[in-house]
């Protein structure tokens, strides 16, 4: 027994990286695994067809218990070896699952890649669901959950629609109802196999848990569905922390929205306050930790190009009554790519890197007055590439917000 398992504490990521590859290589993965260290992933093969994102399998190792740990390495080490894709539909259609994600995830996909190389990014089957969330398909074998993309169904021959169709009966096959109630009128799914989140595109599911005849859900994780009654102020309230509580232990993000049912299809369903209020801080943690996965993503695709560009972080701040504000920081005469804040802090410095003055704006008023935010045609969520830093001359007629 070595000292790390002596007192379980958390390894380093190059410790982590060795214990993932070290696993795979006791299951008998032969190809070569290369750790980035810049993105926490690990790249196997020689063609670096297959990227294994590190972070989620890293908090799900810190988290577990210790006799637990070996089995997140086998689990995760699991899906260093991808199964290969049924060659036809007719062979795939068993396997064939709907899953919701962050609508960020496609946009990490494509970024992993174009991080490392050039080649052109073969994307994969993505609906839109939400304001951020989006619809995917997924071939489900016994260790893994493998994303579906465009070239496979075009080998298949079938569209994303008649494919999600055969999806959701699988779905639905799964699905005997599976809730617990956690707190007067709020169930939280029970299935634990992957899918929760996608049995919100199941509406009966919902409706017969017996919420009323207009019942609120939301996904935080991967892991949970958590429904109430919109008729229950108190209920959403409990939803709404319990969401926060599952983003903050599990990680692996899907949407801070509540939704409601339309004609058979879930829709944003937009609270009051104080509801609203906990959804804003959840809905904020979500796009930090968005920006920052890419962020490190794009400073690497920077590197490898050449490009000159600073990628601004996406900062979040509570104020003193507890609400939550976002800002992000642009420098005089520094190229930046901003993330969507509420605010903006303006900076300028010397010749010898020292403050001269900051000035804090309402991104809209920054936006609509000076012309020098420009959005980026691809990606999600949105970034702003800089322009001209405004002139005092104009700076003067802004509103400048003193937190």
């Amino acid at each position: 027994m070595g000292i790390f398992d002596l007192f379980n504490t958390k390894p380093t990521a190059a410790k982590f990286a060795t214990l993932m590859t070290d696993t795979a290589r006791r299951r008998g993965m032969t190809q070569p695994i290369r750790f980035d260290a810049a993105a926490f992933s690990l790249t196997i093969g020689t063609d670096n067809a297959l990227v294994l994102n590190l972070h989620n399998a890293y908090n799900d190792y810190c988290r577990a218990g210790k006799g637990e740990r070996d089995q997140v390495l086998a689990s995760y080490s699991a899906a260093l070896s991808q199964p290969v894709m049924p060659p036809t539909f007719a062979l795939a259609r068993h396997g064939l699952m709907p899953i919701l994600r962050s609508r960020a995830m496609p946009e990490v996909l494509r970024l992993t890649q174009l991080a490392d190389n050039d080649n052109k990014h073969n994307a994969h089957a993505v609906l839109p669901f939400s304001e951020d969330a989006v619809l995917m398909l997924a071939y489900d074998t016994e260790h893994a959950v493998q994303p579906i993309d465009l070239a496979t169904l075009r080998q298949w021959g079938v569209s994303v629609e008649e494919c999600l169709a055969v999806a959701l009966d699988n779905l639905r096959e799964r699905s005997v109802a599976s809730f617990d109630e956690v707190a007067p009128g709020v169930l939280v799914s029970a299935w634990n196999d992957s899918y929760d989140t996608s049995r919100l595109l199941l509406p009966d599911i919902v409706h017969r848990l017996n919420l009323g005849a207009d019942p609120v859900m939301m996904i935080p994780t991967r892991a949970r569905l958590i429904a109430t009654s919109s008729g229950n102020p108190a209920g959403m309230l409990a939803m709404a922390e319990l969401a926060q509580r599952y983003a903050d232990q599990e990680g692996r993000q899907v949407s801070a929205l509540m939704y409601r049912f339309h004609k058979g299809r879930a829709v944003q369903y937009v609270p009051g306050e104080p509801v609203a209020g906990k959804l804003k801080a959840l809905w904020s943690q979500s796009m930090a930790s968005d920006y920052a996965g890419q962020k490190q993503l794009l400073e690497k695709f920077h590197e490898r190009k050449g490009i000159d560009i600073f990628v601004a972080s996406f900062q979040v701040m509570q104020r003193p009554d507890q609400s939550v504000l976002t800002m992000s920081v642009w420098t005089e005469g520094v190229s930046s790519l901003l993330p969507k804040t509420d605010i903006v802090a303006l900076i300028r410095l010397d010749g010898n890197g020292q403050l001269l003055d900051t000035m804090m704006l309402p991104w809209d008023e920054l936006a609509d007055k000076t012309n020098a935010l420009k959005l980026l045609d691809a990606g999600y969520p949105p970034r702003y590439r800089t322009t001209e830093f405004p002139p005092k001359a104009v700076r003067d007629t802004l509103t400048a917000i003193a937190l």
